[in-house]
């Protein structure tokens, strides 16, 4: 993965970021080797996330836990049915419905949140593998970490090279169903370069040659597009994907894997002279949000895990609670400053409804091709124009 993509996934990971290391040699004799780093670290330690869609029979899976215990929840799944197809494993432990902690809740209380999730729900689930892993380092297992390789929606990389009648889309501000302000993507022309790279109508822009634009206003969105004169590189996703990671208060960006960079493959007999990789938590300060990632306000290294208890013992088993064992709570989260999302756009302006519950501020509009620029100057919103040499 290259460096920008690195830092990209930092910054998505918000005020907390969790880090696997090498130490100097062990990192010499993988790349000499030339191993896929990512490979070396334990499998099957990355939670799951999973959305599952209900069908006529149900969602496929059922729930058991001790009698009166809270947040202990052990999934049953289901052959061929929703739930198994969404990704869900047999024998996982549920962690989180829609966004929220299971934690505390009973389970009448689950069963009540499951009733009201409708036609689909997201589950965060982790195997007691997972579980032991993360509980031995001190760590609470959140979404955050989760392998999303399951979801249905994936962001999508376009490259796009300026045509004689421009890029061919327009780019307009608007406020989602949550109240958060995005940059979306319409009026896609046929046969120009937005188009023919795989541009939807609607899609959401996360990022604009390598770099987010979370917390950017319509107009620094616009001059990171303008940034090259010829050619831009945008992270996009569909509308329903945006619903999604909104709903769960996560940045897509960070579970963006990059389909142009050539992975390597694990070699089983790699040794490295500390066991395996390290594992950093990290607090990211006030200014954390720049490319030199500066503003790290605390590193704390965490303990490789102990040697099994003797017989015995106390040790954690798969039949107590895992997932509710963590013995370190959450770090307080240090605020992020952000650009405040339409600073310095007129207000106002007649807004509509568009496509998706979105609220359309006609001042925030873009154009990126020049066969429509007079009629959205006469409706008094700012237009730009993404077309020719200019």
């Amino acid at each position: 993965m290259e460096h920008g993509r690195v830092v990209q996934k930092i910054k998505a990971s918000g005020n907390q970021v969790l880090l696997a290391v090498l130490d100097g040699g062990s990192y010499e004799a993988a790349k000499a080797l030339g191993r896929d780093l990512s490979q070396l670290l334990p499998g099957d330690i990355r939670p799951r996330l999973c959305h599952i869609a209900r069908d006529k029979s149900g969602f496929g899976f059922s729930i058991s836990g001790p009698e009166g215990a809270r947040g202990t929840f052990q999934l049953s799944v289901r052959r061929d049915g929703p739930a198994e197809r969404a990704g869900l494993p047999s024998g996982s432990w549920l962690l989180e419905l829609n966004g929220a902690s299971v934690r505390s809740y009973s389970h009448t209380q689950l069963a009540r949140k499951l009733k009201r999730s409708g036609s689909k729900m997201t589950l965060l689930v982790a195997s007691s593998a997972a579980e032991e892993f993360y509980r031995l380092r001190g760590l609470r297992v959140t979404a955050a970490l989760a392998d999303a390789s399951w979801l249905p929606f994936k962001v999508r990389k376009l490259h796009l090279v300026k045509g004689p009648e421009g890029y061919g889309f327009l780019l307009k501000e608007e406020k989602r169903s949550s109240g958060a302000t995005g940059q979306f993507l319409w009026e896609v022309d046929a046969g120009l370069p937005a188009e023919r790279a795989g541009m939807q109508e609607g899609d959401c822009l996360l990022a604009v040659n390598g770099e987010s634009i979370e917390g950017l206003d319509h107009e620094q969105t616009v001059l990171r597009i303008r940034a090259h004169a010829d050619r831009v590189t945008l992270l996009v996703i569909d509308p329903a994907g945006d619903d999604f990671y909104q709903s769960i208060g996560l940045s897509p960006l960070q579970f963006f894997e990059d389909s142009d960079a050539a992975s390597g493959s694990c070699n089983p007999s790699l040794h490295y002279p500390n066991g395996s990789p390290g594992l950093c938590h990290l607090d990211v300060g006030p200014e954390g949000r720049s490319s030199r990632l500066a503003g790290i306000t605390q590193v704390t290294p965490l303990a490789r895990p102990q040697p099994p208890a003797p017989a015995g013992s106390t040790a954690h088993t798969p039949a107590t609670a895992p997932g509710r064992s963590l013995p370190l709570p959450r770090p307080v989260p240090v605020p992020v400053p952000r650009s405040p999302c339409g600073a310095g756009l007129s207000p106002g302006h007649g807004g509509r409804v568009a496509a998706g519950g979105r609220q359309s501020r006609a001042a925030c509009v873009s154009l990126l091709c020049p066969h429509r620029a007079s009629a959205r100057r006469s409706g008094g919103g700012c237009t730009r124009r993404f077309s020719g040499p200019g």
